[in-house]
């Protein structure tokens, strides 16, 4: 079972001309999802909805307190009709940076995963979007442009292992989710080097990414697991993917220090592993 028992899942909203909340049009696919995990990790869900406060009004309290009163009553009734059982759920909404409240209110309320939309407004992933999972003290997916990503027939999961015992978490993780969504699984060794790997290196990699997979039961997958190698680093290695492949989700296990070019991704979800 996945460990994910406490997720909160952020809802951008924007403040029109007319001067009314509007929920983006993520909504859908970034709601759909946080229930899905809800689902599998038979946890609780939250949803943060956050947007940027026009200066004008920053500090008249009655008109943001309002626009959050409309935003909170909009999701919940959004959330009662796409829930199977009509559950009601915890909903809040306030002004601000959404990459600050999320994460800020993840940590604060010791989430175990946070889930946001990964594209806002034609805007697209930060590069510094490794630095979530420290800011929010847990795992962070940022959901993909495609409504239904994950729906096509196999879906494509890339885990990229660094062969770490960290990195091992997020495999487990990476094989389950295969397993419920009848997935295929692509193991990736990035080696953060330029010169290709010997013959002799790539046999020592395939034991070791072998190992790994066996420990974790990879013989569930019904759609099967691959192993590739990459001379470079993770960016350099979902494009190689990318060329012959269209990868549905890209399990990431990070430490905070490195940086990613969000176009890589195209229309990939992005699951960004918390290593501590």
């Amino acid at each position: 079972m996945l460990p994910f028992r406490r997720l909160l899942t952020g809802i951008p909203f924007s403040i029109t001309a007319a001067g009314m909340p509007q929920i983006a049009p993520c909504i859908e696919s970034v709601v759909r999802l946080a229930l899905e995990m809800r689902r599998l990790g038979r946890g609780e869900v939250a949803f943060a909805a956050v947007g940027e406060c026009p200066e004008a009004v920053a500090n008249d309290c009655a008109t943001v307190d309002r626009w959050a009163v409309d935003v909170e009553t909009e999701v919940g009734n959004w959330l009662m009709s796409a829930s199977p059982d009509q559950k009601s759920f915890e909903v809040g909404a306030w002004c601000g940076l959404p990459s600050e409240e999320w994460t800020l209110a993840a940590r604060t309320s010791e989430m175990d995963l946070l889930i946001v939309p990964g594209r806002v407004n034609g805007g697209t992933i930060p590069a510094q979007a490794v630095t979530w999972t420290e800011q929010a003290g847990c795992s962070v997916w940022f959901v993909g442009v495609e409504v239904d990503s994950l729906s096509s027939e196999p879906p494509l999961i890339l885990m990229i292992d660094d062969f770490t015992d960290e990195a091992e978490h997020a495999l487990k993780a990476a094989i389950e989710l295969a397993q419920t969504w009848s997935a295929r699984l692509l193991v990736g060794h990035p080696t953060y080097e330029f010169a290709p790997p010997t013959a002799e290196q790539n046999d020592e990699f395939r034991r070791i990414a072998f190992a790994r997979l066996s420990r974790n039961d990879f013989r569930c997958i019904s759609q099967g697991a691959n192993f590739i190698v990459h001379a470079g680093d993770v960016e350099q290695l979902i494009t190689e993917v990318r060329q012959t492949q269209s990868v549905n989700l890209v399990v990431w296990p990070v430490t905070g220090g490195e940086l990613i070019d969000s176009d890589v991704l195209g229309t990939a979800h992005l699951l960004l592993w918390a290593t501590y």
